[in-house]
């Protein structure tokens, strides 16, 4: 109980600070990659996952698609209480516009700040089919603070939410008939949660996986390491690119013949900054090029709002690294 306690102070503390503080303390709402499209590419049925939690979107996919077990793992503890509260929503049996309503903060039904948002009534409904110590995180909130304070961007959660539009074409389980079969089959959802970073990520396994998913985990590893004061801007990218793909090659040993490890999801690559070390096409291309590493370009999110046609050539496209072991 004690962690759970810090668990909860943290939470305050996070949604009374808001802006000031860290940008891995904020939670995802939603999903803001296009999961649906990237996980047609593989066959997940019956396979073993390794995923970043996040917003839990990526784990309801997974599982949607066959995923026989799972276990995420994010840097951020908080997430865990908000997977629990995802499911424990679909759980109740709430409809899909209900389900909607209660966790779409932006843009919701074309107007933002959706009054209906975490509604005290409606998480009274889903609490009864919440873990015991997800339920004390959750009440003890609700005392503190008002649905909307608990859910407005920039407190636990961050301002990067999808639109409804979007969501419904780059999510899997977001629309009606899907939301639907996953309610079905979601009380056989079980996943081990490992609270950690990439870089100690190995530590904490014991098993192989057929498919891991790293997110955009990679564009962040200008951050994750330290520069080097004797060393020039693009001489300290170079060393910093070259030791995330240690770690990713290292967990690539987690991964069964055949495997296959999403190792980065880029944003609209083509237009990005090319001050981020993996976001320079010629950096990249210099150091992942062996057989192993593909390049998978899928449509991007900012895609389905354009009125372009999207072609092979469009730039807006995402970008995914791919490992096959």
């Amino acid at each position: 109980m004690n962690d759970l306690r810090t668990d909860i102070n943290l939470a305050k503390q996070h949604i009374t600070r808001g802006y000031n503080q860290d940008l891995f303390d904020y939670i995802y709402p939603f999903c803001n990659e296009n999961i649906k499209d990237l996980l047609s590419y593989f066959t997940l049925k019956d396979k073993k996952c390794l995923s970043v939690l996040a917003s839990s979107d990526q784990i309801f996919d997974m599982f949607l698609n066959g995923a026989r077990s799972i276990t995420a793992f994010d840097i951020n503890k908080l997430t865990i209480y908000y997977y629990n509260l995802k499911k424990a929503a679909i759980m109740a049996g709430l409809s899909f516009e209900d389900y909607k309503r209660f966790f779409c903060f932006e843009e919701y039904i074309e107007h933002y700040s959706n009054k209906d948002v975490f509604d005290y009534d409606t998480f009274k409904i889903i609490k009864k089919y919440l873990d015991k110590k997800s339920n004390i995180f959750w009440l003890e909130l609700y005392k503190c603070f008002s649905a909307k304070e608990i859910r407005i961007p920039f407190g636990l959660f961050t301002y990067d939410e999808p639109s409804n539009e979007i969501l419904h074409q780059t999510v899997g389980y977001f629309n009606e008939s899907a939301y639907k079969e996953l309610q079905t089959m979601i009380n056989k959802l079980d996943i081990d949660f490992i609270n950690t970073n990439i870089k100690s990520l190995p530590v904490y396994l014991d098993s192989k996986y057929d498919f891991m998913y790293f997110s955009n985990i990679i564009q962040y590893c200008d951050l994750m390491f330290d520069n080097y004061d004797n060393l020039d801007k693009e001489a300290n990218k170079k060393i910093k690119l070259l030791k995330m793909k240690s770690i990713l090659n290292y967990l690539a040993n987690y991964l069964n013949k055949n495997g296959y490890m999403v190792a980065g999801y880029l944003y609209a690559q083509k237009n990005s900054d090319k001050n981020n070390a993996i976001l320079d096409k010629k950096l990249r291309n210099e150091i992942f090029n062996e057989e192993n590493y593909l390049n998978l370009y899928l449509r991007s999110i900012q895609s389905f709002t354009s009125k372009e046609i999207f072609e092979s050539t469009n730039l807006k496209q995402d970008m995914c690294l791919i490992y096959k072991k």
